[in-house]
């Protein structure tokens, strides 16, 4: 492999700095020797460029998930976010003619990373040393000729976040608990059963997190988005009017009054990001509440919508009783595969409430 030594200032791939990978408590995971970076944790590959070599050590890899194949003990998925095919041809990384990569900078960015592994793959299979658009076009017929294999029922999807953004505000991994309960409903079988012809990608259940209101995975336009919020508050603490507070706010929602008095927060215009919290020295902003927003119905295709956000902050364990709530509705009404937004257009959201009352009368 390849990549730049590490350095302090952040990554041109948004992606975080090499402050945090380097500071005392991880400073184990990587090293320096001559020109090679060493990495003895895989999930950092995500802050090299290929340029420069990388030696990674797998006997002391921290994150070895069952299941997943490796290369020199890297997952494969993290061989694909640097740019890497599962065999990696000697360490060197994997060429992509001009014209393929044109044509894969034209894919939208949110299933990119995912066409790239795949035209990949196909170079891997006929054992070619660069990415030509002969392998792009038999990937696309490929994917066309028998999308219904690629059809699993459901999909989840997320930021960045979890890669060291530093906007994200919960750390929870929400993803997973997403994917064991939407695994064990067998959405496929289920579509299958209600769709009359082959399952394409369109008919599956799709949730998306972000882990912050920047919302880069967009939440808005799949059936179910979460959105990670961070309320503030004015605590009783004295404000010692350095405007930090207003001038982080980019929705204008915090000002400080002319004549002294408390620092006001529009809630209105408040988008729940938490960076006045972070912004203020004196704690005269603080956190009031940290959860989840929840978007649902958003879809696109030939009708498109943006979901419909639920009102409040939920916890974790709160949005998954909303999910699992969203994917019984579904199953219960859903006619040839229809999307969760087209359902909702005609029931409406009352089946939350009464999931809620029931909960509630169950407990007593």
């Amino acid at each position: 492999m390849r990549g730049k030594a590490p350095s302090t200032q952040p990554s041109p791939r948004g992606r975080g700095s090499w402050k945090n990978p380097l500071s005392p408590a991880s400073g184990e995971r990587v090293r320096v020797r001559g020109r090679a970076t060493i990495i003895t944790d895989y999930r950092l590959l995500r802050h090299f460029h290929v340029d420069r070599p990388i030696e990674f050590v797998a006997s002391r890899t921290r994150d070895r998930r069952p299941g997943l194949a490796s290369n020199n003990g890297v997952p494969v998925e993290a061989c694909h976010e640097i740019g890497m095919t599962d065999k990696w041809r000697g360490g060197d990384p994997v060429k992509w003619s001009e014209e393929a990569q044109a044509a894969l900078s034209k894919v939208p960015f949110f299933v990119r990373r995912r066409v790239r592994k795949r035209v990949e793959e196909e170079a891997a299979r006929s054992n070619a040393r660069e990415v030509a658009m002969e392998h792009v076009r038999a990937c696309q017929k490929r994917f066309l000729e028998s999308m219904e294999e690629e059809v699993k029922g459901y999909q989840v999807e997320s930021c960045f976040g979890g890669g060291g953004c530093p906007n994200r505000i919960m750390a929870e991994d929400l993803v997973s608990a997403l994917e064991s309960l939407l695994q064990e409903r067998d959405l496929r079988g289920f579509l299958k059963s209600r769709v009359s012809g082959p399952l394409k990608l369109h008919h599956e259940f799709r949730v998306t997190v972000a882990d912050c209101p920047n919302a880069c995975s967009r939440p808005q336009i799949v059936d179910v988005g979460i959105i990670a919020a961070l309320r503030p508050e004015v605590s009783a603490d004295a404000c010692s009017f350095c405007g930090l507070c207003v001038d982080v706010c980019k929705e204008g929602a915090v000002t400080l009054p002319d004549q002294g008095g408390a620092v006001a927060i529009d809630s209105h215009l408040c988008v729940s990001c938490g960076q006045c919290v972070r912004a203020c020295p004196n704690g005269a902003v603080v956190e009031k509440e940290r959860g989840w927003r929840v978007l649902l119905g958003g879809n696109l295709g030939r009708h498109p919508q943006l979901g419909l956000e639920l009102p409040g902050i939920y916890s974790t364990d709160q949005v998954l009783e909303i999910v699992h709530a969203c994917v019984d509705h579904f199953m219960e009404h859903n006619v040839e595969g229809e999307r969760l937004g087209d359902i909702l257009n005609r029931t409406g959201l009352g089946f939350l409430a009464e999931k809620s009352a029931k909960q509630k009368k169950q407990k007593k």
